[in-house]
């Protein structure tokens, strides 16, 4: 009977130690978490041409995605002041970008999709946009109902699919314009936001298709606008998420972890509301 208890703990005692050092074995794997000992350094990309996710004219920076690497930054015992590189990046060239070493994260406002997934890792979704539009108020045509004129509800771009001859724009070489195409096959390009507000402002497009945050943003800093009407009801599934290099699945399983964790507390949803919704977070605002 003893004989039977001391094996029953040898063999107790050997699973612990073969957990143990496999536990050990796993963690010296990661790439990432071995860079982090040995460098105490990150380089991380951000999307600066993207408001409200990060503008990069503050001093320090600022923005959604600024306040979400500042977190994950803290969780890795890092500081964000001294420890990382902020650098800009353009979402068509994250992959090279990470591949190359240049940054070692990518969190810039990115669109999960197939295509890029061949080439990086991303993390489960930190916001799930949806495209909608700056609409011009004069191309809503008015509806009767009970004797009453009032102008015609759009809800979102399905809605706005309804309107006769709309002149849509778009920012070109990015997953907006490819997804906005579905919608509205004849579409215009823009090369930027301030290139598509122009437009918008000069007449010369109807509407500008984008996602939902940088519509609200744009709405609650130029509350005077009211030429135009934000068009934001779901229309797609647009999963914005963080992106690393392939071959990591233990840093990327602590990311999505600590996404979780910043799910669970309110945080990402306290920085939606700040940043996307709210003004005060700016130290100045583009007339």
């Amino acid at each position: 009977m003893k004989k039977n208890r001391f094996l029953w703990l040898f063999l107790a005692l050997l699973i612990a130690t073969t957990l143990v050092l496999a536990t050990i074995a796993l963690a010296g794997s990661s790439p990432y978490f071995n860079k982090i000992k040995n460098e105490g350094k990150l380089k991380i990309g951000f999307n600066a041409d993207y408001e409200p996710f990060c503008r990069w004219q503050n001093d320090p920076l600022d923005g959604f995605d600024v306040a979400l690497a500042k977190a994950l930054v803290d969780k890795l015992g890092l500081d964000f002041d001294t420890d990382v590189a902020p650098l800009r990046v353009h979402p068509a060239d994250v992959a090279n970008l990470l591949n190359n070493g240049e940054i070692d994260i990518a969190i810039a406002g990115l669109t999960v999709s197939s295509e890029r997934a061949r080439s990086v890792a991303f993390t489960e979704p930190y916001y799930v946009a949806t495209l909608g539009a700056l609409l011009s108020r004069a191309r809503i045509p008015e509806t009767v109902a009970e004797g009453l004129r009032q102008p015609m509800t759009i809800h979102n771009l399905f809605d706005m699919q309804k309107l006769p001859k709309l002149n849509v724009g778009a920012k070109k070489n990015t997953t907006v314009f490819d997804k906005a195409k579905t919608f509205f096959p004849k579409i215009n390009e823009c090369d930027s936001l301030d290139d598509a507000i122009d437009k918008l402002n000069s007449g010369e497009l109807d509407a500008f298709i984008h996602e939902d945050p940088f519509l609200r943003y744009y709405a609650a800093t130029h509350p005077n606008k009211s030429r135009f009407v934000v068009v934001a009801g779901r229309a797609t599934y647009e999963r914005l998420a963080i992106a690393i290099r392939q071959g990591d699945p233990d840093f990327l399983n602590w990311l999505n972890v600590a996404l979780q964790e910043l799910r669970d507390d309110g945080s990402l949803k306290r920085w939606e509301n700040l940043y996307f919704d709210g003004t005060g977070w700016q130290q100045e605002v583009q007339p």
